[in-house]
C-alpha cells in the first residue's frame, strides 16, 4: 500500500510539473507578440517576428525582409507577392474604412 501511495505521489507531482510548464510556455506566446522587451528589440540575438498582414504568415524580420511603410508604420511581408498586393490597397489589410 505504501509503495502505491509514493507511486500516485511522483505520478501527481508529475503531472503538476507538466501543467505549469505548459501554462508558463502559454504565457511566453502571449507576451512575447506584445512586448518589446520580448519581441527581441532590445537584445541583438533574438530576431523580431512579425505577422504578414495578407497572408497571415509568422515572418522572421531581417536586412531583407520585404517591407511596405503606410501611415509611418512599417508592415512586413512573407514574400514580394504579399508586399505588392498590401501596397495596392493597404486599408484592405489593416481594417481601415475606404474615404
Amino acid at each position: 500500500m505504501k509503495k502505491l501511495f509514493a507511486i500516485l505521489a511522483v505520478a501527481g507531482a508529475v503531472a503538476l510539473l507538466a501543467v505549469t510548464v505548459s501554462i508558463a510556455a502559454d504565457c511566453n506566446k502571449k507576451c512575447c507578440k506584445s512586448s518589446t522587451a520580448s519581441s527581441g528589440l532590445n537584445d541583438p540575438t533574438k530576431q523580431e517576428v512579425v505577422v504578414d498582414p495578407v497572408c497571415g504568415m509568422d515572418v522572421t524580420v531581417g536586412k531583407d525582409t520585404p517591407s511596405h511603410e503606410y501611415n509611418g508604420k512599417t508592415y512586413y511581408f512573407c514574400s514580394k507577392s504579399c508586399m505588392e498586393s498590401f501596397a495596392k490597397d493597404p486599408s484592405k489589410y489593416i481594417g481601415e474604412e475606404k474615404k
